[in-house]
């Protein structure tokens, strides 16, 4: 089968549609479901997993629902509504969630001073935590520790930071942790998380997606202020689950979320400014 690009829109208010449907060859509009509400079977506050997909199911949580779900997106353009083969519930401390192979989930919980990054199986307990930032306090810092979080199915995480050029990878299977930083400012990391000045003032990570080989993260490290202003431009960091930084691919486009074909090895990224969508040919970097 043809691969699908799901693109959510952001601006979507009640009855409406956000997730819209394309196929890939020929690039076509197919279809749009999900409607935002309180009624029955709407969703408040839907939001895509950067994640790589699992068996070609869309995953996605609603905080405020309390739900993560796994969505046949073929069956759910037909209908007009969500197919949802699986439903996960989620606790409501929430931070950040992932979804990972089987009925396993993480979830990132705001534990007292500490940020949990939980793994919940099929019935809702938690069967393993993992702690990546013990001694920072996480209470006082948790603005300037934002980041998005990228899975695997095989078990492991990719956490990307916004405020600062970090990130670090965990593998769930066995707790190891391999810490890095793009910026050679930002190596020693806890000091440069607990800062006293606080946030940079500078948008580092944007958003990204994952397959189970690599990481397609967007790289600004503009000022805030700037990351809607046109002109910005902006990097891709191709990452192993290693953590190493294979490519760093420079665009003059002002790209934000990314999708990545893996059939014809194809990025696609939006426009972080304008509703326009840019589809870069990766096939020659031989990944």
């Amino acid at each position: 089968q043809d691969s699908l690009l799901v693109i959510d829109a952001a601006a979507a208010t009640d009855g409406d549609n956000t997730l819209n449907v394309f196929s890939l060859e020929p690039f076509e509009y197919l279809g749009s479901f999900l409607k935002i509400g309180r009624g029955p079977g709407e969703f408040i506050s839907p939001h895509l997993s950067h994640s790589a997909d699992i068996d070609g199911l869309l995953c996605l949580n609603d905080n405020q629902l309390g739900k993560s779900y796994r969505i046949d997106v073929r069956r759910s353009v037909e209908n007009g509504s969500p197919c949802i083969v699986q439903q996960f519930s989620l606790p409501s401390t929430i931070v950040d969630w992932a979804p990972i192979d089987g009925d396993s989930q993480l979830a990132m919980n705001l534990k007292g001073r500490e940020l949990a990054f939980e793994i919940f199986n099929g019935k809702g307990e938690i069967v393993k935590s993992f702690y990546p930032y013990s001694g920072i306090d996480c209470y006082t810092n948790i603005f300037h520790m934002s980041s998005f979080v990228a899975s695997e199915p095989s078990g492991r995480i990719g956490v990307f930071m916004i405020d600062t050029p970090q990130y670090f990878i965990l593998n769930t299977n066995d707790g190891d942790i391999i810490l890095k930083a793009s910026d050679k400012t930002a190596r020693t990391w806890k000091r440069t998380i607990q800062a006293s000045a606080g946030p940079t003032g500078k948008t580092y990570y944007y958003s990204g997606t994952s397959t189970q080989e690599y990481l397609f993260v967007t790289y600004l490290g503009i000022d805030n202020m700037n990351v809607q202003a046109v002109g910005g431009g902006a990097s891709v960091h191709v990452v192993n689950w290693s953590g190493d930084l294979l490519y760093e691919i420079k665009v003059k486009e002002n790209i934000g979320s990314v999708a990545y074909d893996r059939q014809r090895k194809h990025l696609y990224a939006l426009d972080r400014i304008d509703d326009r969508i840019f589809r870069y040919d990766l096939s020659e970097l031989g990944i």
